[in-house]
């Protein structure tokens, strides 16, 4: 936000009966005309500046996003961090989604997603692929944590956010991979609010509208600033009823709590809470 400064002026009207101080007057008269027309120069050149920031503005994946973010603004900065995952098992294919938590390539999605699969194979939004094992799961919570194969050590990531973030009503996007093989190409975005938190069998969940589907499983859920709320696990549907945007999410506050008690060191997965 641009900082307007204020410089006080002090107006005032006086009558003199002799030249000289009426010669004074007016010059200094002009002298303060001259002096508001170079502020207003100035006002406009901040202007121009903080317009031009605006647009050259762009956010980058593993910090805090703009708070004044546009959804445009906010899909480009998460995009290159989320990921399509893919599997092969005996006498199946699977596929899901997921995000990268730390710059080495950790990957977290559902443990649906990767059950009983014999091969894993993820997929960056850029384009590039590599294998992956399980590095921990949890079949109860239904989380996964992935390695990828590779030596990189600047994987986009995205940051994990806290229970506190989660707030009944406040706009959510969601990010991943609906439909799996019928719907090929680039993620898809939707956007909601969080409808509800709720317990359902022991267990805690934000419920949004924000479109779920086939596919979205293990894709990240986040809020406006970038922050991650929590990740997909399952949409609502009864055969008997029409059902419309009740979508279910893992809170980040047990994403939490699985990557600090894992079995393997993720030492940089929750760096940002």
């Amino acid at each position: 936000m641009r900082k307007r400064i204020i410089i006080p002026v002090v107006m005032g009207i006086l009558v003199l009966s002799t030249g000289g101080l009426a010669a004074f007057s007016f010059q200094s008269m002009n002298k303060i005309k001259q002096n508001n027309t170079q502020l207003t120069k100035m006002n406009d050149t901040i202007s121009s500046l903080s317009r031009d920031m605006a647009t050259m503005r762009t956010l980058t994946p593993g910090i805090d996003a703009d708070p004044g973010a546009s959804l445009a603004q906010l899909a480009s900065a998460i995009n290159p961090a989320v990921v399509r995952i893919d599997t092969t098992g005996s006498g199946f294919m699977g596929m899901g989604s997921g995000f990268i938590v730390d710059e080495s390539g950790y990957v977290l999605t559902n443990q649906h997603v990767i059950a009983n699969a014999t091969t894993i194979k993820v997929t960056l939004t850029a384009g590039d692929s590599y294998t992956a094992v399980v590095v921990d799961s949890d079949a109860n919570r239904d989380l996964a944590l992935l390695k990828m194969a590779s030596t990189r050590m600047d994987f986009p990531t995205i940051r994990l956010g806290s229970a506190k973030d989660a707030v009944v009503g406040d706009a959510v996007l969601v990010v991943g991979f609906p439909l799996g093989f019928e719907l090929t190409g680039p993620a898809s975005f939707s956007n909601g609010i969080v409808s509800a938190l709720r317990t359902i069998d022991g267990l805690d969940y934000i419920q949004t509208d924000a479109a779920i589907n086939s596919g979205n499983s293990g894709g990240p859920v986040v809020d406006m600033q970038g922050m991650l709320v929590g990740l997909c696990v399952a949409s609502v549907t009864d055969p008997n009823k029409t059902v419309v945007g009740l979508g279910l999410v893992i809170p980040v506050a047990d994403v939490l709590k699985f990557i600090d008690s894992g079995r393997v060191a993720c030492s940089n997965c929750h760096y940002n809470y």
